[in-house]
């Protein structure tokens, strides 16, 4: 015998009418709910993913708002005292590493790559303004008579004394830097 097709669709319309009914009536119910929730994520991921993007390029100096929108979900707002936070450290450490690389380490005293640096701009400067400028390389003599008699310690203490005698001497407006071993420009 033969089946109607209503039959056949009628019979199992019955079986899935009621799931199919409950999905309808949980995405009716939960749907607004869920999109709510991403339109409240979407505005403040972005503004941190912008903001990585721009310290992702080098620009550091960018500012990071720990304050975020008090709209925002507290997750987030957490995420975003937890990045602004990273981020200052990170900061820090660059600024660390960055006066460490124009520092010697011994003396305290800016080394070659600072002069290097900051020379060109100084000479230019004095050029435009029609001043005349003056570069002093001064060596400790017999230095090395020092670490032989006394030792590396006595002879880090000399270059020490030295560094900071340099230091009161010259005018803010100048460089003064250890070059090399026991020289000085």
């Amino acid at each position: 015998g033969e089946i109607p097709e209503t039959s056949i669709i009628s019979l199992h319309a019955g079986v899935l009418g009621a799931p199919l009914a409950g999905a309808a009536v949980l995405f009716l119910v939960f749907g607004p709910l869920t999109l709510r929730l991403a339109r409240s994520l979407e505005a403040p991921l972005k503004r941190l993913v912008e903001h990585s993007n721009k310290i992702e390029g080098g620009d550091f100096a960018v500012s990071c708002s720990p304050e975020p929108d008090s709209n925002d979900p507290e997750e987030i707002r957490s995420l975003n005292v937890a990045y602004c936070l990273m981020v200052e450290r990170v900061r820090d450490a660059l600024d660390d590493l960055r006066q460490a690389s124009l520092t010697d380490p011994l003396t305290g005293a800016p080394n070659r790559k600072l002069l290097l640096q900051e020379g060109p701009r100084l000479i230019e400067s004095a050029r435009r303004a029609d001043k005349p400028v003056s570069l002093l390389m001064l060596d400790l003599d017999n230095f090395k008579t020092v670490n032989d008699t006394w030792g590396h310690a006595a002879g880090d203490m000399v270059l020490k004394a030295f560094a900071e005698v340099l230091s009161r001497r010259v005018r803010q407006s100048d460089i003064f830097a250890r070059v090399g071993g026991e020289e000085f420009a």
